[in-house]
């Protein structure tokens, strides 16, 4: 993709499985669910498509050809964010419309970003590193009333904030890389003591959230104040008891509707 592509002015919503295992049927039933609800263009990446958004003025990071698919999945939504801009939505049950949140972040001149508010001080689930910490406690007072989800968001593109972030990431990783080539991922969701499947403990020298929300909400919080606001949570494994009328049948909908025409499986 060229330099000039816009995912942000031609409101597109990127959404990824950058692993090799295909998708099961629930999963590529929430896949139709982004491309049916959202009724915006989505960019549906996967590891034979994201290198097409990588520009060779801004190469991938070396530590990417390391890390797993789950930490690739990380990497790539703030690469995405800062050098095209656009939408992101990890691959969940999505209900809504985005349509209205891209018109409010286009006409909030001084907002860089939007998301689905924060609701509580332990929703952005920070890794354990930030446990009893100073830090964490100044998060939970003064981030938590402007922050927003990791899961889904808007941004403009090359802002100084997507321009923090990206830096962020790349620190750490060059931090990381010497520990990363002696002791790449080895499964797709790779971290720090897993116990793996031959029964051995894993020397991946990553925690499983320290590449997304530990950084995200890191760089947010710098901006904190110029952060829009929009409903576009997708449904997930931590909402059991979201009064949604129909939601199982609705779900239920796009499993018969869609899946046969599925490719993937």
């Amino acid at each position: 993709m060229g330099e000039d592509v816009d995912g942000f002015e031609r409101e597109y919503i990127f959404c990824m499985w950058p692993g090799e295992d295909k998708l099961t049927p629930d999963r590529a039933t929430e896949v139709f669910s982004i491309l049916a609800n959202t009724q915006r263009p989505v960019i549906f990446l996967t590891p034979r498509s994201y290198k097409l958004w990588e520009l060779p003025s801004a190469p991938f990071h070396p530590a990417t050809q390391y890390i797993s698919e789950c930490h690739m999945s990380d990497y790539l939504r703030v690469y995405l964010m800062h050098h095209f801009g656009g939408g992101y939505s990890d691959i969940k049950f999505t209900y809504k419309s985005w349509v209205d949140a891209f018109a409010t972040l286009r006409n909030n001149p001084d907002a860089l970003a939007l998301g689905y508010p924060l609701t509580s001080p332990t929703e952005f689930g920070l890794s354990k590193k930030f446990d009893g910490s100073a830090e964490l406690e100044d998060y939970k007072q003064n981030y938590v009333p402007f922050g927003i989800g990791h899961v889904a968001f808007i941004f403009k593109r090359k802002t100084i904030l997507t321009e923090d972030m990206l830096n962020m990431l790349h620190e750490f990783l060059d931090e990381k890389l010497p520990e990363l080539k002696e002791n790449p991922s080895r499964t797709q969701k790779d971290y720090l003591n897993k116990v793996l499947p031959d029964g051995s403990v894993s020397n991946y020298p990553l925690d499983y959230i320290e590449m997304g929300p530990d950084i995200f909400h890191k760089a947010l919080y710098k901006h904190k104040t110029r952060i829009a606001h929009f409903d576009i949570q997708p449904l997930h494994m931590y909402h059991y008891d979201l009064p949604i009328d129909g939601f199982a049948e609705k779900k239920k909908h796009f499993a018969e509707a869609h899946l046969p025409n599925w490719p993937f499986i």
